[in-house]
């Protein structure tokens, strides 16, 4: 079409054409799939399909951030036609510095939530079900080296835990972190989160008895501070 068609669209889409940031060669950037809010294209058949629709509508983006170590962006999901709650796959594209080896595994956080992800054949990374449960909700997705995870948590306040060496029960003084939004995570010496709770109490108990025996790290996490300690599994 000619330039500036984009005026003629509805106005949600007039403000997403304007809000999203210009596409560089250089510059990396969120792809979208199975976005739950999607109409039904049709096969070609004059009665399949939906008669009025769009795909991955609503979706806004913005503060990409880009590290050998990792890529953040920041996403929203807004409009009249929105039902909450939605969900949408997030694949990082055009990548520059933060490099994908095909196959690998790496760690993603969003929606209070931590999982590894393994990168596909092609070297892509796709992150299924980020989730908005209203128009309020502004996520930031985090994609990242488990080296680095590991390298920025052991860098933090030494954190109580006993006994150690450890067969069966890990005790974790938490007192200091005890609120309704702290968490207690455990991870393989890989970076591969392996537990994670929220702290309810002075004292948190692990049972270890599904952990393989080797080198673990435990971590305790508030809004403003965390702690971090390494300990063994010996079964």
């Amino acid at each position: 079409g000619d330039h500036d068609m984009h005026v003629d669209l509805p106005a949600d889409l007039v403000s997403l054409y304007e809000a999203l940031p210009p596409f560089k060669k250089n510059v990396s950037f969120p792809a979208f799939s199975n976005f739950s809010n999607n109409k039904n294209p049709g096969n070609g058949e004059k009665t399949n399909g939906d008669i009025t629709g769009w795909m991955n509508r609503g979706i806004y983006w913005s503060e990409v951030n880009e590290t050998e170590n990792y890529w953040v962006v920041k996403l929203h999901v807004e409009g009249d036609f929105i039902t909450y709650p939605t969900t949408v796959d997030v694949t990082p594209r055009n990548l520059q510095l933060f490099q994908v080896e095909k196959g690998g595994t790496y760690y993603a956080e969003h929606n209070s939530y931590e999982e590894t992800v393994q990168a596909d054949e092609d070297g892509l990374i796709t992150i299924k079900g980020v989730s908005f449960y209203s128009r309020l909700d502004y996520i930031y997705l985090r994609i990242g080296k488990l080296s680095s995870k590991i390298n920025s948590i052991s860098t933090r306040d030494h954190l109580s835990v006993y006994p150690n060496p450890v067969k069966g029960k890990l005790y974790i003084d938490t007192n200091e972190f005890r609120s309704p939004s702290s968490t207690i995570s455990v991870y393989m010496d890989n970076g591969t989160l392996v537990y994670k709770d929220y702290i309810r109490d002075d004292q948190t108990i692990i049972d270890t008895h599904p952990f393989n025996e080797g080198i673990y790290l435990v971590k305790t996490e508030s809004r403003d501070r965390a702690s971090v300690a390494r300990f063994i599994v010996k079964h």
